[in-house]
């Protein structure tokens, strides 16, 4: 429903963030990243997921889209609250997420408080797949004329739900300084903050 909020952060008490937008004031649930990433002053803008059950409803925000593409992922296992989801971004950079998820490395990500042995395993066994997905070999080609890493990550922002065209333009752009050679995860990166 929500995209984003741009305005000032009229207070941090963590893990809530209120941003002033035009007067009104929204309370954020927020990880630990965001909120060291927030400016001390000036205009913020937090990518928004609002959080919706029959007794709460809540907006969790992130200062980037790839930390809230990952907490839509990870509440999507069962048994993963939104809380947890911010305890295992607050915990892990995506990446360390990712490499976790690939390698099965349960212990390390029942390490995150709120996390036990079994929902380590099942958090790794539901998005292994998706990360797989994402972030798998680069070895196929598409006949489009595109490098392989290209094409990946063409495919993985088009499964994050950005439009093939400005999925394209973006990760066009991310290359036009001559780094043509980054592997697809940094090539998602790099689009998704483009996008």
């Amino acid at each position: 429903m929500y995209e984003f909020f741009r305005g000032i952060v009229s207070e941090i008490r963590p893990p809530f963030v209120t941003l002033d937008v035009g007067g009104i004031g929204y309370r954020f649930s927020v990880p630990q990243s965001t909120l060291t990433a927030l400016p001390h002053q000036g205009e913020v803008t937090l990518y928004a997921h609002l959080y919706v059950r029959e007794d709460q409803l809540a907006l969790y925000g992130f200062s980037n889209r790839e930390e809230r593409s990952v907490f839509e992922r990870l509440i999507s296992v069962s048994g993963v609250g939104p809380q947890i989801g911010l305890q295992i971004i607050s915990t892990f950079k995506p990446e360390e997420l990712q490499e976790a998820i690939l390698k099965e490395d349960f212990a390390k990500i029942a390490r995150v408080k709120g996390i036990g042995p079994k929902l380590a395993r099942r958090i790794v066994l539901e998005l292994k797949g998706l990360v797989s997905e994402l972030y798998g070999p680069e070895t196929k080609t598409t006949g489009e004329g595109l490098p392989p890493s290209h094409e990946q990550a063409l495919a993985a922002l088009q499964k994050l739900g950005y439009p093939r065209k400005s999925a394209a333009r973006a990760i066009e752009e991310a290359t036009t300084d001559g780094s043509e050679d980054l592997k697809t995860e940094d090539l998602v990166r790099a689009a998704l903050r483009i996008l």
